[in-house]
């Protein structure tokens, strides 16, 4: 900003030099200087560009400079040039940045259907195990056969195409059923969790436009009037009834498969309908995780929310088998004893129940192959914990929402990310488009902020019966195909110079909550509705590390007790905020706004008078309620949740009964009985804590399995058939290659123990010997 000066010395002829400096004064300085001609008339600028080396490499600092020397020409050659308007990246970079946004184009079958695709395993491996539920084992053709009773009878009740069905059953079989035969009969699953509140229920129902609901006698009194409604357990002989064919309606993969409720900032939940070629995309052609006949996924995330996608349909389109855990919250003990029991292979785990499982079964992950987790940050420090003692596991950070049925982006944790202080969420997955974008809709630099906007084969149609609220997410795809659409997440971003993506907050207020999504404007909406309160603000503080909560401000007459059930009567529980606290006014900022940063922390109370543990059991207690709250003095008759609990910890509560007390609780427990009190009187009753499964020595004859003394005697009769034979027939032609056949035959011998098993009576009772690996593989090769 100073004009030139010129050093005269008299006597002498005074040139300047530039001084080599090593060290950097700033982070980043542009020092530029005017030069002029020998008459004094302006000839350009000079430029420098300093820079610590500690913190930009050459490549980025001469990107900054090349992206500045653009922007100024742009300045130049238009003086009234709107500063917004301006564009930061050269024209080589903005043609790159679409390319580096793109996920992989892989062959996939993007004109198939969900259920067409299952149909396709159940022809393949009828007798092949798709569910495992308590101690039920349905194979893929029974499966395939009562959905496709259902199915037939939900076109008798007049389910057309194009029709939504809600599906409001206790996670098990029958609930699996009901979404195949949804799908069978051309209509869309709106999935209903029982645990949420009836008025919730029936406020979904209604704006879903539902023409029928799957359920049970125990559920159905939550309906509302006008759908059809099938009890299935009532229906039995009917269904029995129909026929067990498929029932062969016409649907297209652009048809809408499922409608996912989530949080609405208005205060309505709003339903994501996705199309069949949406979930079909997230699981063909991907390189995340594998999927196939070999893998045992456990299904255990609540039945409503997008984690049942992730966890269900990849075993139902590629022939492996799903375990469905009991109830609908997770139980970090109840998983461990699933894991172990069917030998789970692939879990999802949202970012706070994998800490949970890291801390207090930390054995779930020596049985594991995969694991992904996300929802939110996951605890980098959890992670690496599990990878460190398993460095054979694949461990995949997960990144999307909803709108883009379950992932837009994946990152595969690597050593190099310990260094980290948050996990990447990668780059986008096939058949997807992920791009940073400015206000303007313009791509944003490497290093810069910008909006998270997802395009590509998972987008959802849009919003059920909202499309002002879809024409304002859903936008047109300037980068894409002809007509194609960009969701606008409103999460923000930034490139990393590898091209991986790291997550960086939120643009609005909507909130992640222990892997929920949650809108602050139906919280308060919630809370509003209550007659005695005039005013709220609704917001999440994180006073304690880790511990992050929903808290609301609330300006008005009510009484808090009454009014922390009318909002759990109307919200899930992953949305019914930790504490409410009373104001006089809420603190404004100078332009009228509330101030969040001048909202007192909260005080959590039990909202109950103190009173001392009475028993040891009672003192153990409230020794772990405050370990897992802060510290704060506990009494026997304080609410968990209303003194800074919530389900994560909970989980986190009844692993640490199990250890110290010997005894089985569970997470309902701590629902149904939140207080310390509560829990003494129901651990009177409670079952010892299981002991750890531990290795034993094999003895040396093992008791037949039944089912292997089902085939033994089936044998014995010589009727046994084909029925439990898997025949595959390939016709080779060519030399062949007898030590290489013996080599292969010899390998799979030795791998798998029941190919060496053989079977020995003794006094009229089954015995299996397994004999040893090295036993020669005999293998006649005439003929051949």
């Amino acid at each position: 900003n100073n004009s030139g000066a010129e050093a005269r010395i008299a006597g002498l002829e005074v040139e300047a030099a530039p001084v080599p400096v090593g060290t950097a004064k700033f982070d980043l300085s542009f020092l530029l200087t005017e030069t002029r001609t020998d008459d004094g008339s302006p000839s350009g600028v000079a430029a420098v560009l300093e820079y610590a080396t500690a913190l930009f490499d050459r490549s980025t600092v001469d990107r900054l400079a090349r992206r500045f020397v653009h922007l100024m020409s742009q300045a130049a050659a238009d003086p009234d040039l709107r500063l917004w308007s301006a564009e930061v990246l050269t024209a080589e970079e903005r043609e790159a940045l679409p390319a580096i946004g793109r996920g992989r184009e892989t062959p996939y079958p993007s004109s198939r259907c969900l259920h067409e695709l299952f149909e396709e395993q159940a022809a393949a491996r009828p007798h092949a195990p798709a569910l495992f539920f308590e101690d039920r084992t349905v194979t893929f053709g029974e499966l395939d056969a009562a959905a496709n009773r259902l199915a037939h009878h939900l076109l008798g009740l007049d389910v057309r195409r194009g029709d939504r069905v809600g599906v409001l059953l206790p996670r098990g079989p029958e609930f699996v059923t009901g979404l195949l035969a949804t799908l069978k009969a051309g209509a869309a699953y709106v999935p209903l969790d029982p645990e949420h509140p009836e008025a919730r229920t029936r406020t979904v129902l209604t704006e879903a436009a539902v023409v029928a609901v799957v359920t049970d006698g125990a559920l159905g009194g939550r309906v509302p009037e006008g759908p059809a409604v099938v009890r299935i357990d009532e229906a039995a002989d009917t269904l029995a009834a129909c026929a067990g064919g498929s029932p062969g309606v016409a649907v297209s993969a652009e048809d809408v498969a499922c409608v996912l409720y989530t949080s609405g900032s208005t205060g309505r939940p709003k339903g994501v309908a996705a199309p069949h070629r949406a979930t079909v995309r997230t699981f063909f052609g991907q390189d995340y995780a594998s999927f196939g006949p070999g893998e045992v996924s456990l299904q255990c995330a609540p039945v409503s929310w997008d984690g049942l996608t992730l966890e269900l349909w990849p075993s139902l389109l590629h022939g492996g088998a799903c375990v469905l855990a009991p109830g609908q919250t997770p139980e970090p003990v109840r998983i461990a004893e699933l894991v172990a029991r069917h030998a789970v292979t692939t879990m999802w785990l949202s970012a706070g129940l994998f800490a949970v499982v890291a801390d207090a079964h930390p054995e779930v992950f020596g049985t594991l192959r995969q694991v992904m987790t996300g929802g939110e940050a996951p605890s980098v420090a959890h992670v690496h914990a599990v990878r460190r003692l398993h460095p054979e596991l694949r461990i995949v950070h997960g990144y999307g929402p909803v709108e883009s049925m379950v992932f837009a982006t994946t990152h595969p944790v690597v050593p190099a990310d310990e260094d980290r202080a948050a996990l990447p969420i990668g780059g986008p997955i096939a058949h997807t488009r992920v791009l940073l974008l400015d206000e303007a809709g313009s791509p944003v630099p490497a290093g810069t902020v910008g909006e998270i906007h997802v395009g590509g084969d998972g987008l959802a149609h849009g919003y059920l019966g909202r499309p002002a609220l879809t024409a304002e997410r859903f936008v047109a795809d300037p980068y894409g195909p002809p007509g194609s659409r960009m969701y606008r997440t409103g999460d923000l971003a930034r490139r990393r110079a590898d091209g991986e993506l790291e997550f960086v907050g939120r643009a609005d207020d909507q909130v992640k909550i222990r892997g929920f999504r949650v809108e602050l404007g139906e919280v308060e909406a919630a809370v509003t509705a209550h007659p005695g309160v005039a005013k709220a603000t609704v917001t999440v503080r994180e006073d304690r590390a880790g511990q992050r909560h929903i808290v609301a401000y609330v300006v008005g007459t009510a009484d808090l007790a009454d009014l922390h059930a009318q909002v759990r009567g109307r919200l899930p529980e992953s949305m019914v905020p930790s504490a409410f606290v009373p104001l006089d006014a809420l603190p404004l900022t100078p332009n009228g706004k509330v101030d969040r940063r001048a909202l007192p922390a909260p005080e959590f109370s039990g909202g109950a008078p103190y009173r001392a543990p009475r028993t040891p059991r009672q003192e153990i207690l409230c020794g772990l309620f405050a370990e897992l709250l802060g510290g704060r003095v506990v009494g026997i008759d304080d609410d968990f949740f209303r003194i800074g609990g919530h389900s994560l910890l909970a989980a986190r509560l009844t692993a640490r009964v199990r250890g110290v007390l010997n005894a089985e609780l569970t997470v309902r427990d701590v629902f149904r009985q939140p207080t310390v009190a509560g829990l003494a009187e129901l651990l009177r009753a409670a079952d010892p804590a299981r002991p750890a499964l531990e290795p034993v020595a094999r003895p040396a004859a093992l008791p037949a399995a039944p089912a292997q003394q089902r085939l033994w005697f089936l044998d014995l009769t010589g009727v046994t058939g084909s029925a439990y034979h898997v025949a595959h027939t390939l016709r080779l032609a060519g030399e062949l290659d007898a030590h290489a056949l013996r080599s292969a035959l010899g390998d799979v011998v030795g791998r798998h123990e029941s190919l060496r098993t053989v079977f020995v009576e003794e006094e009229g009772v089954l015995y299996q010997q397994v004999r040893p690996a090295s036993d020669a593989v005999e293998v006649d090769c005439e003929g051949f």
